[in-house]
């Protein structure tokens, strides 16, 4: 991939090589410190995987003991996102993260405004994808797992259902996302699942399975990671113009320890 495309950048793109789960959210957290203390003003967009399977919870979900059993025992690391929203299962997915000034921007529109991106890259896919109303919208009910008596039920597995500014195909969710503000930006970040991980999720969370999501291998068989990532490279471009490659080594990195210490993560 060339280290700019045509034209002045209007963004800039990261593609970072697998990380553990402590040192991704670190880095999440680390360009959101970075936007707001030089005050950039150019988007970034950084994809990313995850060096082993990881549950990562939202910043004001339940930590329930049991659960971080159940994690250690299947050798799934444990950690706490800035954002809210509910428990994502990670390593069969590919992960987004965007910083971002708002300039004037509501939530819901920064949420549409990197949805157009999203939108644009899966369509290169050949898959038709659209922003779901609000969980209090007309849609209709949206819980769809129920707890078995523990900690955790209806609504802590994002990909239970649709709700908010996630995306959706055929009328399943495949994408979920969320943000946090800090003085002028924010940080919004998402997973799209290639492969299919709800019974995992379930049961590290001692839910029923839920059904009203889907993931990219179900949608297009056969879809690779790097073929999701270039074409979302490609939305993205097509959404908001040329941008500018930027190293792993340009990101953040020192601020993976300083983050874990501050207890960001769970490590």
């Amino acid at each position: 991939m060339t280290q700019q495309s045509s034209g002045e950048a209007r963004w800039q793109l990261a593609i970072s090589a697998p990380h553990s789960a402590t040192a991704n959210m670190a880095l999440d957290v680390g360009m959101l410190d970075r936007a707001v203390a030089r005050r950039n003003h150019l988007p970034l967009l950084r994809l990313y995987r995850w060096a082993g399977p990881a549950l990562s919870l939202g910043s004001n979900q339940l930590l329930d003991p049991e659960l971080e059993r159940r994690c250690r025992q299947a050798g799934v690391e444990l950690v706490r996102r800035p954002t809210g929203g509910s428990a994502v299962l990670h390593g069969g997915d590919l992960t987004y993260a965007v910083v971002a000034p708002y300039s004037g921007m509501s939530v819901m529109d920064a949420y549409r405004w990197v949805a157009q991106g999203l939108i644009c890259g899966l369509g290169r896919l050949g898959l038709q994808a659209q922003v779901v109303r609000h969980r209090d919208s007309a849609a209709g009910p949206v819980l769809v797992i129920h707890g078995r008596g523990g900690a955790y039920g209806p609504g802590d597995a994002c990909f239970a259902a649709p709700v908010g500014a996630d995306l959706q195909v055929d009328g399943r969710k495949i994408c979920g996302s969320a943000q946090k503000r800090r003085r002028g930006h924010f940080l919004q970040h998402g997973s799209i699942p290639l492969t299919d991980d709800r019974a995992m999720l379930a049961q590290l969370l001692d839910t029923e399975h839920p059904n009203h999501s889907t993931c990219l291998t179900s949608l297009r068989p056969g879809t690779t990671c790097e073929e999701l990532q270039r074409c979302l490279v490609q939305g993205f471009e097509d959404a908001w113009g040329s941008y500018a490659r930027l190293p792993d080594a340009a990101l953040p990195l020192s601020e993976i320890k300083r983050k874990g210490s501050e207890k960001v993560v769970l490590a």
